[in-house]
């Protein structure tokens, strides 16, 4: 070690130039790395987790000295979430554990204020309570890793025209729009982990009566994405409609051809088509065959997310004075 320093210090004062040492880099936690504001939108958006620097230090951690856990959520929902991080190491076996077995906690964390501009998540800091030590002179290196589960619920109205053919109205009156994208569904839904990304509307109707016909978008932004991975947290990966609302305000439900959607790792996006029976009330003349009412849509599921450490040293004391020593004499060196 001390060579490589020698030949460092020598090169630079070789090339002429002054030399600044700095602290070891710490590795980078790939789940910090994810940008919060990625153009277009999301990864794994709805409750995101970071370690707080430092807690745990990634860098290294010493063998028989005593570290401590935090870490800190992002609530990109508008309404309150509650549930439960679960904390755990990678080493196997209960004697060289630091965590032993699963640490659990619950949380509830407040939502999007909407009326703050700029929108931005809410954050909360979770700090687990008890210290870890690793004692065990045959590890080397650990991953630590936060588990994250809890109900996202994904709700939003937009406005939807109904009209016959030969309905006369304005724009203002009766938008003539047929194709909204997950931009005109709120905050709530643009940063939901599962969420609608496309309604298209069609109309069936004759005379007094016809039909409404909506064909839905699903799509799972879950997988891995920077280090995280996230997925709906049941059995099958799936999101059940039968217990959804899909609504047309004074008009009915929607029936729908499908009631359970399942993502697999495979399969990212599932369409829906729902219809829904409508009359007209021809005598209502100021209306001329039209009406436009807020079409209301809310489901929701479970979530988990996983998110990991970089992989992190474990040195011996030894090691640790071993490696300051070498750094002191690289200092000597430059004076």
């Amino acid at each position: 070690m001390r060579h490589i320093w020698l030949l460092f210090i020598l090169l630079v004062i070789v090339s002429g130039c002054g030399v600044t040492l700095t602290q070891t880099a710490q590795p980078k936690n790939e789940a910090a790395e994810t940008s919060s504001n990625q153009p277009g939108r999301l990864a794994n958006r709805g409750i995101e987790l970071d370690f707080i620097h430092g807690k745990p230090t990634q860098d290294r951690i010493i063998l028989g000295e005593r570290f401590s856990v935090s870490v800190l959520l992002r609530n990109w929902a508008t309404e309150t979430i509650s549930g439960q991080i679960k904390l755990s190491d990678t080493i196997a076996g209960s004697d060289i554990e630091a965590i032993k077995g699963v640490k659990t906690t619950s949380f509830t964390i407040s939502g999007v204020d909407e009326e703050a501009k700029p929108l931005k998540p809410k954050e909360k800091r979770i700090d687990f309570d008890e210290f870890f030590t690793y004692d065990d002179p045959r590890l080397t290196k650990t991953i630590i890793r936060a588990e994250v589960e809890y109900d996202y619920k994904v709700k939003f109205t937009i406005p939807i025209c109904v009209k016959t053919e030969n309905a006369i109205a304005s724009e203002s009156e009766c938008t003539s729009r047929r194709n909204f994208g997950v931009s005109d569904f709120g905050f709530n839904a643009q940063h939901a982990p599962v969420t609608i990304t496309n309604i298209r509307q069609e109309i069936d109707a004759t005379g007094d009566s016809g039909y409404i016909i909506l064909y839905l978008l699903f799509e799972d932004f879950g997988g891995t994405s920077g280090g995280t991975r996230g997925w709906i947290n049941n059995n099958d990966r799936s999101i059940d409609l039968s217990n959804s609302v899909i609504e047309l305000a004074g008009q009915g439900k929607f029936k729908c051809n499908k009631n359970v959607l399942t993502f697999p790792d495979s399969i990212k996006k599932r369409e829906v088509s729902c219809i829904l029976p409508i009359t007209f009330n021809l005598e209502d003349v100021e209306r001329e065959n039209f009406f436009q009412n807020p079409l209301e849509i809310e489901f929701s599921y479970p979530y988990k997310i996983i998110v990991p450490t970089a992989e992190i040293p474990i040195k011996k004391p030894l090691e640790e004075r071993n490696f300051f020593a070498e750094e002191d004499e690289a200092f000597e060196a430059v004076g």
